[in-house]
């Protein structure tokens, strides 16, 4: 038996992955910085592209959501 969704669960899109060339360009619009403790991210460092709001919470892929 499936269990009915709860009425209060948000709906989420499927978490998309950025390409190459739109991670370069969120990392230049964002000035090379980690957007919570502004720290510089040197060439070859590793970071994480984020969502402002998690899909979890009902955020979307658009561009506008990413950091």
């Amino acid at each position: 038996m499936k269990r009915k969704p709860s009425p209060f669960a948000l709906p989420t899109e499927r978490r998309k992955r950025l390409s190459k060339k739109r991670r370069a360009q969120l990392f230049l619009e964002r000035k090379g910085r980690c957007h919570r403790c502004r720290h510089k991210i040197e060439a070859g460092e590793r970071w994480i592209a984020e969502h402002f709001v998690a899909l979890e919470l009902g955020g979307t892929n658009e561009w506008s959501n990413w950091d």
